[in-house]
């Protein structure tokens, strides 16, 4: 016999309402830590209990550097999670036949269901569009929308495997598509649970990549430059290909390996400061990816000239960027400031080459207003 359910509905901050009346969220406090004068959550759901806080990773770094809470991985409110029973054709698999039995929107300390059946799984899916940004828009507006970087213990991986406990996990079930929750099936933030545990943390960046797409699908080039447009403050992308290689695909392997993009369109405009486009590719685990990416050129480490110089053997950026280029300009027509660029290697339009592109470890326009008064680094 399952219990009876009470589920979590909206109420003041800091309290959930269930139809047995207002219950205050004391299980997840925030903790003042006095060195580093921030906050984290921590908590444990009681037996009839589930527990979901979304936070962002401001960094896509997957809690590297601090906890869920503090000012680097804010808690955010007004996030969609909606609970399914694991009662459909096969336990243990999400299917059509699994039930929605509620859906509630977090506050600042996440969102509580609570009069489960301790003996039972469920399953927890979040929106990935209904997650915002907590330093806010840009006047540019509002089409943001983050990526997975971290989930609870039973979150379905890309092989739809509940993961065995909780950490990194950059986007999700699927790295490709774009999120379809609250619908169970074809939703990538997914968790399979039992009431009674340790909160269930969910993280989404506005700056990671992790695919190739070439166009504004989650997790792409193009959704980051996106985002970094329209939310604001400083956007620092962080690449995490969670695709093979895909480069070169014909031609010389002498070339290398490496993951290029060819966008839809022919610029990628880059209108808000403070932002760093940096192909430097991630391992999840935070180490650097080391792919054989090859020489900018094939003569690389011959003798080239008449005064018989060696050719430079400079490796190739593992990030590239086919028929397309950059467009740097604000809402007034100027160079946004302290824009950087760095670790890729950018083939415009006019020529798809490898070893006509341009290859950029790194520039940096700094306080710029127009070209006469920017200081170029390079």
């Amino acid at each position: 016999m399952r219990a009876p359910k009470h589920f979590a509905r909206r109420g003041r901050p800091g309290t959930l309402h269930t139809d047995r009346g207002p219950i205050w969220i004391a299980a997840i406090a925030a903790v003042a830590a006095s060195v580093f004068a921030s906050a984290f959550f921590v908590s444990a759901a009681d037996p009839d209990e589930i527990q979901v806080i979304v936070f962002e990773d401001i960094a896509a770094d997957g809690l590297a550097d601090g906890a869920v809470g503090d000012a680097l991985n804010p808690s955010r409110p007004d996030v969609n999670v909606t609970l399914y029973d694991d009662l459909g054709t096969t336990r243990g698999v999400r299917d059509s036949n699994d039930s929605k039995l509620t859906d509630a929107l977090s506050t600042a300390a996440g969102v509580s269901f609570s009069g489960l059946d301790p003996s039972e799984q469920y399953w927890v899916v979040v929106e990935a569009k209904t997650v915002s940004p907590t330093a806010g828009s840009t006047v540019i507006g509002s089409s943001w929308l983050a990526e997975q970087t971290y989930g609870p213990a039973g979150s379905l991986d890309p092989t739809d495997t509940p993961t065995a406990s909780a950490g990194v996990l950059y986007g999700g079930q699927d790295p490709v598509d774009k999120d379809e929750g609250p619908d169970l099936v074809k939703g990538d933030h997914v968790a399979l649970v039992v009431p009674g545990g340790d909160d269930l943390n969910f993280g989404f960046s506005f700056n990671v990549v992790t695919n190739v797409e070439s166009n504004e699908t989650q997790g792409s080039l193009q959704q980051f430059t996106q985002n970094a447009d329209h939310v604001a403050g400083p956007n620092v992308m962080r690449f995490v290909p969670m695709v093979p290689t895909n480069g070169p695909t014909v031609g010389d392997p002498s070339f290398g390996r490496y993951w290029f993009v060819v966008p839809d369109r022919d610029k990628l405009r880059l209108s808000d400061p403070q932002t760093t486009v940096d192909g430097r590719a991630y391992a999840p685990d935070g180490s650097l990816r080391t792919e054989a990416v090859g020489p900018i050129d094939t003569v690389a480490g011959g003798v080239v000239g008449n005064r018989g110089a060696t050719f430079p053997d400079i490796p190739k950026a593992q990030f590239q960027i086919y028929n397309s280029s950059f467009q740097l300009t604000d809402q007034s027509g100027q160079l946004p400031s302290n824009t950087t660029i760095r670790n890729l290697h950018i083939h415009p339009k006019a020529t798809s080459k490898v070893h006509k592109g341009f290859s950029c470890n790194f520039f940096r326009f700094i306080g710029c207003r127009n070209f006469r008064r920017c200081l170029l680094q390079v």
